[in-house]
């Protein structure tokens, strides 16, 4: 999605499908919510900057997708309300005297907040399906202008649970991340579900449905939701002609994607082979250097110590001089010499092999 649309990948965030599990969870002990499980997962994130929260669930062996719509503005409420409370503070000292003078002049009933005055119900906690629901009226505001939370379920479930869980979520994240602290309810961030959305004909392809929710929806989000709250959202919108061959399409997709995760095994296992050589010969480089001599002079020393071992003169690196120590040859050679009448005749043939053996030590 960021390559295809960067300005699309920017307004949207979209949590793993472990996300809301997470929140079911058991508090750990000391903990009153399952909240700081997972308060990591946003620390580098600021999701009241996104336009669009997706959250994939995986509920009772079933799959449907959720979308928070417009959650920063839940960020602009919270900030007006604790910009009120600091207005209507200094008003406190006062509110003795503006009661008393209330009363001096005859005002009507005041009820108090013990009375016994009938509040009648707000809907706070009433959830809506939003194709049956009165469409807007011309000129009220669009389907994202206000926050809310909308449930797209291919078996037509409407889930309340879900709605008061992820309040209940934002409502911790505001306090944790911006210091805000407001309650939600469906005053605030109304829950809605679209009873108008493709619906499975079967019983295992709702993690199909759930993928092609998620795909349509960003492809154009703004004109889906529209579509949905105006309920002109229909076959065309929803791309249900792409349904039969989704499945087969996505089995592709993630054939391609574990042949791609194998070459990159196979490379990492070459690079790693590859760096494992370069440590061996690099360790055997430095036990030359230590042994003295850089690791060329000691290849060098070790060709002519294998030279030496083959010279034409068959003698001992360590043999030399003149005497008993020379070379066996030169005594041979030095005692025919001697044989035939005459120590000098004897040093001429000496000579040579002393030249030989300097060649030969030289090597």
């Amino acid at each position: 999605m960021e390559l295809k649309n960067k300005a699309l990948s920017d307004q949207v965030y979209i949590f793993n499908t472990f996300f809301y599990q997470r929140l079911l969870s058991k508090p750990a002990k000391g903990a009153t919510s399952s909240y700081n499980s997972i308060k990591s997962w946003t620390a580098k994130v600021d999701i009241f900057s996104k336009k669009y929260i997706v959250v994939p669930i995986h509920e009772n062996l079933h799959w449907y997708l959720v979308v928070i719509v417009n959650p920063g503005l839940l960020l602009q409420m919270a900030e007006t309300i604790e910009q009120l409370k600091v207005s209507v503070a200094p008003m406190k000292a006062d509110s003795g005297i503006l009661l008393q003078s209330a009363d001096n002049s005859g005002c009507g009933n005041v009820s108090s907040p013990g009375s016994d005055a009938k509040t009648p119900p707000s809907g706070d906690d009433m959830d809506v399906d939003v194709e049956t629901s009165p469409s807007p009226k011309a000129g009220r505001t669009t389907a994202e202008e206000k926050p809310y939370i909308l449930c797209l379920d291919s078996l037509g479930g409407t889930h309340p649970t879900v709605f008061k869980v992820l309040r209940s979520y934002l409502q911790q994240e505001l306090s944790a991340r911006k210091g805000l602290e407001m309650a939600l309810t469906t005053k605030e961030i109304a829950g809605k579900y679209s009873s108008r959305c493709p619906k499975q004909e079967n019983l295992w392809d709702c993690g199909v449905y759930l993928l092609h929710y998620a795909e349509v929806f960003l492809r154009n989000p703004s004109g889906l939701l529209d579509g949905i709250q105006s309920k002109t959202d229909d076959k065309t919108t929803w791309a249900t002609s792409e349904l039969p061959t989704k499945r087969e399409k996505y089995r592709e997709i993630m054939v391609t994607l574990k042949q791609g995760y194998k070459a990159y095994q196979i490379s990492q296992e070459f690079i790693e082979d590859f760096k494992e050589k370069n440590k061996e010969k690099s360790t055997t480089d430095s036990a030359r250097r230590r042994s003295g001599g850089s690791p060329c002079e000691a290849d060098s020393k070790e060709m002519a110590q294998k030279e030496k071992s083959v010279s034409p003169s068959g003698g001992s690196s360590e043999s030399g001089g003149d005497g008993e120590g020379g070379n066996v040859n030169d005594r041979r050679l030095s005692k025919d010499c001697g044989d035939r009448g005459g120590g000098d005749d004897a040093s001429l043939a000496r000579k040579p092999s002393r030249e030989l053996r300097k060649m030969d030590t030289e090597l």
